[in-house]
């Protein structure tokens, strides 16, 4: 039997759809397949991650941030890095904050045939300035733009997950640096605040018919690959679950 998937929470959302309120099992398991049949990345975007929390503390300058991503990491992604860098260096720079790293989480999320369903958040810090709690997730990707409600769910999500992690109250702020003018990168700053987040009894609405969604993409044959858990931490199955 495939195992069921390990994606991450921005994927999650992207299965529901663009209006991810008309959301069911069936344009769920669509998005899946068409997912399941793209080839896997070969670089990520690791270098520009690990450059935030030393730009908003004021650690590195901004030169310096898009020099470390031009230079290291996979070859293959280093001009992505380097352009995610020049995007969002500025903004990082001049917010200076108190920064606490956050390990990147996979959380379960729900059960098929007695195998767990996680869903991913690489949410790798949280800042504080002017008596502000933000909870970073970066939105690096240049082929996927993800539509309003997509970033809400995702950023909601991460929200609920880590709130038992000591983060509750927090808001998010996400760094767009998606598609843009070639091979610049758009940047848009997020913030929770001034969106709508989705309280846990809608993320349980979303996360049941994601679920069925697998299922239904199981039945057409789709084969997930099996999760790999390395570098992130589990949360324990046999705790609560969070939503």
């Amino acid at each position: 039997m495939p195992n069921p998937p390990m994606l991450s929470n921005l994927d999650f959302a992207r299965s529901l759809g663009k209006d991810v309120e008309r959301a069911t099992p069936e344009i769920v398991a669509e998005n899946l397949e068409e997912y399941n049949c793209q080839k896997g990345g070969s670089f990520n975007y690791n270098p520009a991650i690990s450059r935030l929390r030393p730009l908003y503390e004021g650690a590195i300058s901004p030169f310096e941030a898009i020099q470390f991503c031009k230079n290291h990491g996979n070859p293959k992604g280093r001009d992505e890095n380097y352009f995610v860098m020049k995007a969002v260096a500025d903004f990082v720079s001049s917010n200076r904050s108190r920064c606490y790293p956050i390990a990147f989480s996979a959380v379960e999320s729900g059960r098929i045939d007695h195998q767990i369903v996680y869903i991913t958040v690489k949410a790798p810090l949280a800042r504080v300035a002017d008596g502000l709690m933000y909870i970073v997730m970066p939105g690096f990707r240049k082929t996927f733009s993800p539509s309003e409600s997509q970033i809400d769910v995702a950023c909601s999500f991460a929200l609920a997950a880590l709130a038992r992690g000591g983060y509750e109250g927090a808001d998010f702020e996400y760094l767009y640096a998606g598609r843009g003018a070639n091979p610049e990168r758009q940047f848009r700053r997020i913030l929770g605040s001034e969106r709508r987040i989705y309280n846990e009894d809608d993320l349980d609405n979303f996360l049941d018919i994601y679920v069925r969604g697998i299922k239904l993409a199981m039945r057409y044959g789709v084969n997930f690959k099996r999760p790999n858990f390395r570098g992130f931490r589990v949360y324990d199955p046999n705790n609560p679950g969070f939503f």
